[in-house]
């Protein structure tokens, strides 16, 4: 293709007063070109129904993983996650994050904004752009819809769906009784498999909520490259690539995206903070071994 379509300059023109103006004016032009989030007919939850259930699968999800409980590291990635969802299409989910004391380079989030960040990840990641990118990335799955989605698919495949509906904003067991009939918490996260167009919706998504909180999207590109190289690698990193599209196309979809936004003058690639983070996670004893099953 030669030449720049008359809807490319118009984007690029738009975003680039969108730097001109308030915060929250700059925030809609940049959200005119973000993915249309399209939420399917067999998902009907509101946002109060998803995170009142996705509260209850995080009770159960929380009895059942090693996690880690440090409070610097928690509260300093909690933070994160809490400041990427306030700047995301649905900044009124519940936004929690807590780490996941495991060697495996990963992170989940669930439906109502729950996110599970794996040690390995932590480890993993050269700077707070990086970190970010992922991050980013979890919360564009809850904003996709694509975890309340894929088990509200396999409620309706079991026959719950009324009693779900009719349960699941009620102080009683029905809910926790519905997520053993689906497997058990560990099930329901196992449900959190994409395809590939909610993978890159994901990214897509998650580079504007990097871009509004003033986190140097290039760390996602930047991300995506050190997988590249990794592809192929150790089991910690096998599950993360296995579940994702080849991390050169995603980088490269980004790094053309990143072309057409206006970015702030002051962008962050790393802080003290991170830093700190870094240093708390090293002083710890090594995480146990992950199950063969990985």
């Amino acid at each position: 293709m030669t030449g720049v379509s008359q809807s490319a300059i118009s984007r690029r023109a738009l975003l680039r007063l969108a730097g001109a103006l308030p915060l929250t004016a700059a925030s809609a032009m940049l959200r005119a070109s973000e993915p249309r989030v399209f939420v399917p007919p067999y998902n009907t939850l509101t946002d109060e129904e998803e995170i009142a259930f996705g509260r209850k699968v995080a009770a159960q999800l929380d009895a059942s993983m090693p996690l880690l409980r440090v409070g610097l590291i928690d509260d300093y990635v909690n933070n994160m996650v809490i400041k990427l969802g306030r700047a995301s299409h649905r900044p009124n989910m519940d936004y929690v994050a807590k780490v996941v004391n495991t060697p495996v380079i990963n992170a989940k989030s669930i439906l109502g904004g729950h996110t599970y960040v794996y040690r390995g990840l932590l480890a993993f990641v050269q700077n707070e752009a990086e970190l970010a990118s992922v991050l980013g990335h979890e919360v564009g799955h809850v904003v996709g819809h694509h975890s309340a989605n894929n088990v509200m698919f396999e409620v309706r495949a079991h026959q719950l769906y009324d009693l779900v509906k009719n349960n699941v904003l009620l102080q009683n067991n029905i809910i926790q009784q519905v997520i053993q009939r689906l497997g058990g918490p560990l099930a329901v996260l196992a449900l959190l498999k994409y395809q590939r167009n909610e993978e890159f919706e994901a990214d897509m998504l998650g580079m504007y909520e990097m871009v509004r909180c003033s986190w140097n999207p290039n760390g996602m590109v930047h991300l995506f490259e050190h997988f590249t190289r990794l592809e192929g690698q150790p089991d910690f990193i096998k599950a993360l690539l296995s579940n994702h599209p080849p991390a050169a196309e995603r980088a490269a979809r980004i790094r053309s995206e990143i072309q057409t936004v206006s970015l702030p003058a002051r962008m962050t690639e790393d802080s003290l903070s991170f830093k700190a983070m870094k240093l708390a996670l090293a002083a710890l004893p090594a995480p146990p071994k992950p199950a063969s099953n990985g």
